[in-house]
C-alpha cells in the first residue's frame, strides 16, 4: 500500500515538475523519457502489473541510477540560479531512492517468478 501512495505521489511531482520547465532542451528531453520510462517500471512494480521482461527493467534500472546521478549533479538547471549541488544530492537520496529500490525489486522480483513458473 505504501509503494502505491509512493507512486502517486512521485507521479503527481513529476507532473508538476516538468510542467515548469519553460522550455525544453535536448537534455530535459532525454531526462523525459528515461525518468519517464523509471516512473513507468516503478509504478508497474507497485501496482503488482508484469509488464516487459524483468531483463529489461534490469537494464533500466541501471541507467536510471546513472542518468539521475549526472542530470541532478552535472547538467545546469535551465532557470539561472536555481542549481544547488547539494540540494540535488538530497533529492536524488531522499525522493528517488524509494523508486531506485522498487525498480530494482520489480527486475529482480519478476526474474524469480518466472523461475519458479518455469520449473
Amino acid at each position: 500500500m505504501i509503494w502505491r501512495i509512493y507512486s502517486i505521489i512521485l507521479m503527481l511531482l513529476l507532473i508538476g515538475g516538468y510542467s515548469a520547465v519553460p522550455e525544453f532542451r535536448p537534455w530535459e528531453y532525454a531526462d523525459f523519457i528515461i525518468t519517464c520510462t523509471a516512473f513507468f517500471g516503478f509504478a508497474s512494480f507497485s501496482f503488482g502489473v508484469r509488464v516487459i521482461h524483468p531483463f529489461f527493467w534490469k537494464c533500466w534500472f541501471i541507467i536510471a541510477v546513472i542518468w539521475d546521478f549526472y542530470y541532478n549533479m552535472f547538467v545546469p538547471s535551465i532557470v539561472p540560479g536555481i542549481y544547488n549541488p547539494s540540494l540535488s544530492y538530497l533529492t536524488l537520496v531522499f525522493m528517488l531512492l524509494p523508486e531506485y529500490l522498487g525498480l530494482y525489486l520489480y527486475g529482480f522480483k519478476n526474474l524469480v517468478i518466472g523461475r519458479n513458473a518455469a520449473k
